[in-house]
């Protein structure tokens, strides 16, 4: 009879933190289907020392 060995993956805590640790962030971005800022945003003042950055046109996604 044959002997069968079943190895399992051991992850390392690095890699279960970070799954994605090989992609770019660009294609992650492209992936979840994020907005394209670049030239295509306002920024609003809320008074209060921050700002908020709105979209133009939430149409234009990243290629």
């Amino acid at each position: 009879m044959a002997k069968i060995v079943v190895k399992k993956k051991i992850r390392s805590r690095r890699s279960l933190a970070n799954p994605y640790s090989s992609d770019t962030l660009h294609h992650r971005l492209v992936q979840s289907g994020a907005i394209d800022l670049e030239n295509n945003y306002v920024e609003e003042d809320l008074g209060n020392g921050y700002f908020s950055v709105k979209p133009i046109d939430k149409s234009k996604k990243l290629k």
